[in-house]
C-alpha cells in the first residue's frame, strides 16, 4: 500500500486498488491531464499534425472501429477496402455494414509496382462508396500502399478514407496535414517502441463531429479530446511512456533509423532469395522496413518456372509448421506467410538488427526438412 496523505480521505475513490493515488480525481485533473496533453503535442509534432485532432487510444483496433462506426453505413453504400487488408479490419467492416456492401479490390502477385495498386483502385471502387480503408503498410504482405494518391483519388470521388497505419510509426514518415486523409490510425507499441496499449487515432477537423468514442464517460460531449482522454478508469501509464520512445528516436534521428533499417531489410531480402534461389513476394522498393522472401520449399521457383507444378499448393498449416520450427529449433522468431499457395518469410529490421540475424535465418531455412 502508497499510504494515504495526512489530511485526506479516499471517500470510496478506488478503495481497494494497490498504490491507489488519493485523492484520484483531484489528481487526474492536476496531474495526469496536463502530462497526457504533453504527450499528445509531442506525437502530433512527430506526425506533423495539430494536438487538438489527436487522441490516444488502447490499440490500432479501437481506433478503426470508432472510424469505421462514424461513417454511419446505410443501405445502398458500400465499403471498400484491398483483399491484403487486415484480418480484423474486414470482421469490422462486415460488422459495421450489415446493411451496407462491402467490396474488395483483390490484389495479385506477382505486382510491378505501386501504380499496379491504383490502377486496380481505379477500376473497381465502385460509385456508390461510402469509405474506402487503405493500409499505410499491410501487416501480411509488407507492402508500403501510395496512400497520398489513394487519399487524392477517394476526395476526388466524395469518398471517406480511413488509413490503418498500424506499421507506420517509426517505419515511416508521417505527415497527416499533407495527407488529407479523413481517419489516420496507428500504433505506437510496434515500429516506435513505445508500451503496449497506446495508439494514436487522428481525426481530419472536417470530420471530427461525426467521431463518439466507442466508451462513453464522464469526457464525453466536452469535444474530441475530452470524449477520450477520460473514457473510465484506466491505466495511463502506456500512454504517459510514449514520450521516452518519441525522446529516443529524437535522439537517434528518425531519418538515421529508418535509413538504417531500409537499407539492411533490402541487404537481408537479397541474401536469403540469392541463398534460397527464391524471390521477394514484391519489389524492394515498396517495402519500408519489412519485406517477404520466398521460402525453398514445396512450389519453390527454379528460374521463375515451378520445380512440381503438380505438388498442392501450401496453405496456412505449412506456414504454421515452419514458423514453429524455427522458434523451437533454431531459437528464431520470424513470421511465416501463404501467399497464393506459397511460404515467405516476413523479415523485419530495426535499428538492433545487424546482418548475421538474417544468416542465421538463412541456415536455419536450408537445414529444414519438412517434405
Amino acid at each position: 500500500w502508497r499510504r494515504v496523505p495526512p489530511g485526506f480521505r479516499r471517500s470510496g475513490c478506488m478503495e481497494g486498488a494497490l498504490r491507489a493515488p488519493a485523492p484520484c480525481v483531484f489528481r487526474q485533473h492536476r496531474q495526469l491531464f496536463p502530462q497526457m496533453v504533453r504527450v499528445m503535442r509531442e506525437l502530433a509534432s512527430f506526425m506533423h499534425a495539430r494536438p487538438q485532432d489527436i487522441v490516444m487510444v488502447p490499440n490500432a483496433t479501437t481506433g478503426l472501429n470508432v472510424a469505421i462506426q462514424s461513417a454511419r453505413l446505410q443501405p445502398g453504400d458500400a465499403l471498400y477496402m484491398l483483399n491484403i487488408g487486415y484480418g480484423s479490419v474486414k470482421k469490422m467492416a462486415v460488422a459495421a455494414s450489415s446493411q451496407a456492401e462491402v467490396v474488395y479490390g483483390d490484389v495479385t502477385f506477382p505486382i510491378s509496382g505501386p501504380d499496379d495498386i491504383l490502377k486496380l483502385v481505379e477500376r473497381t471502387m465502385p460509385p456508390h462508396t461510402k469509405m474506402a480503408v487503405f493500409d499505410a503498410v499491410t501487416s501480411n504482405t509488407a507492402l508500403v500502399l501510395p496512400i497520398q494518391q489513394l487519399v487524392q483519388l477517394c476526395r476526388s470521388r466524395g469518398i471517406l478514407v480511413l488509413i490503418d497505419a498500424a506499421h507506420a510509426l517509426g517505419q515511416l514518415v508521417i505527415d497527416l496535414e499533407s495527407l488529407d486523409a479523413d481517419f489516420y490510425v496507428t500504433n505506437c507499441h510496434k515500429w516506435l517502441a513505445g508500451p503496449r496499449g497506446s495508439a494514436v487515432f487522428w481525426a481530419h477537423p472536417r470530420v471530427k463531429h461525426t467521431v463518439r468514442p466507442l466508451v462513453v464517460s464522464h469526457g464525453s460531449g466536452h469535444g474530441f479530446t475530452s470524449d477520450f482522454i477520460w473514457d473510465g478508469c484506466r491505466d495511463y501509464a502506456p500512454y504517459l511512456g510514449v514520450s521516452a520512445a518519441l525522446r529516443m528516436w529524437r535522439q537517434l534521428g528518425p531519418h538515421r533509423c529508418r535509413t538504417y533499417m531500409h537499407d539492411l531489410v533490402c541487404q537481408a531480402a537479397t541474401l536469403l532469395a540469392s541463398a534460397w534461389r527464391t524471390t521477394t513476394l514484391a519489389p524492394l522498393h515498396m517495402c519500408a522496413s519489412m519485406a517477404l522472401v520466398e521460402l525453398p520449399f514445396k512450389q519453390a521457383a527454379a528460374g521463375g518456372e515451378l520445380q512440381n507444378p503438380e505438388e498442392p499448393p501450401a496453405n496456412s498449416t505449412d506456414a504454421k509448421h515452419v514458423q514453429e520450427l524455427l522458434h523451437h529449433e533454431f531459437r528464431i522468431e520470424c513470421p511465416v506467410k501463404c501467399i497464393q499457395g506459397r511460404l515467405y518469410v516476413r523479415i523485419s529490421a530495426c535499428v538492433y538488427n545487424t546482418l548475421h540475424d538474417y544468416e542465421k535465418l538463412r541456415e536455419a531455412i536450408l537445414k529444414i526438412k519438412i517434405y
